[in-house]
């Protein structure tokens, strides 16, 4: 019986590299090569998502060589200071410390490429009244990648270190506040 285990191992190794061996599984992945699968369309996000990370951090590293443009702004009973970092004219990064009346107060970062939003982090505190009367503190933390068409690539927020998934009203809300900042920007730097 043992013999004939290591007959059919052998025969079961034998079948499955003789094909690969005469080219016949390679005319058999044909079909799938113009139809992009779900497994490499996530192996090219990921991929393009390191490079996004990388970016964020070499921006960071570099913004000391970089224009700087300091600045506030007020809306209501939010104030904001910022330092944004321009390279050749280009906006490359801000970072924002925003106080949203007595309800949250964070620091948040929003790095770009070619004008383009690719990244945002935040960092922040928010208070929340809890049924039985009394404020709690939440810490909120977002990180969100974008890729050049500026559709999301990774998001992910924490609430009191506990995962939860970002809504597209989040997303449109930085997007917005974004395109703020970026208008005082541009007026500032002319």
């Amino acid at each position: 019986m043992k013999g004939l285990l290591t007959v059919s191992r052998s025969a079961v190794v034998l079948s499955c590299t003789l094909p690969l061996l005469t080219g016949c599984l390679v005319d058999q992945a044909k079909p799938y090569q113009n139809a992009q699968a779900p497994e490499i369309a996530a192996i090219q996000d990921s991929a393009q998502l390191a490079t996004l990370k990388k970016q964020a951090l070499l921006i960071e590293a570099q913004q000391d060589t970089m224009h700087k443009i300091s600045g506030t702004w007020q809306d209501g009973d939010s104030f904001s200071t910022y330092d944004a970092f321009l390279e050749q004219g280009q906006l490359r990064f801000i970072q924002e410390h925003r106080k949203d009346g007595r309800r949250a107060e964070g620091s948040h970062k929003y790095y770009f490429s070619q004008g383009r939003l690719f990244h945002y982090t935040e960092k922040s505190t928010h208070k929340v009244l809890n049924n039985d009367g009394p404020i709690s503190i939440e810490l909120h933390e977002t990180k969100l990648f974008f890729n050049p068409q500026g559709q999301q690539l990774y998001g992910q927020q924490w609430k009191n270190m506990k995962p939860q998934g970002v809504t597209q009203q989040v997303i449109s809300d930085i997007k917005q506040h974004v395109e703020h900042l970026q208008t005082i920007i541009g007026k500032m730097s002319r």
